[in-house]
């Protein structure tokens, strides 16, 4: 008999291979929970293949894109869950993490490559949500907000003087968003061009293949249940 989990790994397996491969598709797929993510604890700060292959790449973009500087990891490149909404204690969004020092500077770089799942596109003017990635918010300090497309993806970004955060929406429903601010009171160094390139360069697939590991483990969880009973 052909096992609904067997289909289930045919399809997501069929969704994977069309992500890696960046062909078209739908920007939601059916297994990303709109509403965000059961917490667990296998993304509960947990490194693994997944995180350290994001860790290389990342490294090596910040390296080869910013050879006048030197960039020192602080936080390595982990699983990490937010929660969607204070009142809903039980729904997070799931994403990489990592962060790195800008030597010589009072500055870091933050980076999150983030899941579909518990948040909306685009920014957030105002109020601070926790189910949006970007904010524009109303401040006493210049703040600058712009949002635009490009061919494979919507971007965003905000500018202060101490820090600047772009964002690339992508077609298959990840993110990422790269944050470059200061550890003082000293104005940033770095500029909107440089953190855009950064985030333009910077790719999913690591944290979608983590997706997939936890995707087929589960399948191969309930296939030896259900052969099992």
């Amino acid at each position: 008999m052909f096992h609904r989990t067997s289909m289930m790994a045919a399809i997501a397996a069929a969704v994977l291979t069309s992500l890696l491969l960046s062909a078209p598709g739908s920007a939601q797929n059916p297994e990303m929970p709109s509403e965000g993510w059961e917490w667990t604890e296998t993304w509960d700060w947990v490194e693994d293949e997944h995180t350290k292959a994001a860790q290389a790449e990342q490294e090596d973009l910040l390296e080869k894109m910013n050879p006048d500087l030197e960039f020192t990891p602080g936080s390595t490149v982990h699983r990490a869950q937010q929660y969607t909404d204070p009142d809903r204690d039980n729904r997070v969004i799931r994403m990489f993490y990592g962060d790195w020092v800008v030597e010589g500077r009072p500055e870091a770089v933050g980076v999150f490559t983030v899941l579909p799942g518990g948040w909306k596109p685009g920014v957030k003017y105002g109020e601070w949500d926790p189910s949006r990635l970007i904010h524009c918010p109303d401040a006493e300090y210049e703040v600058t907000c712009e949002k635009g497309v490009r061919q494979e993806y919507r971007w965003a970004y905000v500018e202060t003087k101490w820090h600047i955060q772009a964002v690339k929406f992508l077609r298959d429903g990840s993110a990422v968003s790269v944050v470059w601010y200061t550890m003082g009171s000293e104005e940033i160094e770095a500029d909107v061009d440089q953190v855009m390139e950064l985030t333009e360069a910077i790719g999913t697939v690591p944290v979608w293949k983590a997706w997939w590991s936890d995707f087929t483990e589960s399948v191969r969880v309930a296939e030896g249940t259900s052969a099992g009973s």
